[in-house]
């Protein structure tokens, strides 16, 4: 009986911390559609770009110089 309510809590909590994380990253992404806009110069779009030419970057200098 010990043993199931022992993972009855343990579920519980876990999964409240994961409901938590994701109702965060939900707010992250309504942010991310709110700062693409016009008004804001379409930040999220540029800032993805960015993000995707630096990851390209790497990966390609990574080739270049494996390090062993």
């Amino acid at each position: 009986m010990g043993i199931y309510f022992l993972m009855i809590s343990f579920g519980a909590s876990f999964g409240f911390a994961v409901m938590g994380r994701i109702s965060l990253l939900i707010g992250r992404f309504v942010d991310l559609l709110k700062f693409s806009g016009e008004q804001y110069h379409h930040a999220s779009i540029w800032v993805l770009l960015l993000m995707v030419i630096l990851l390209g970057y790497s990966a390609y200098k990574e080739k270049e110089n494996p390090e062993v």
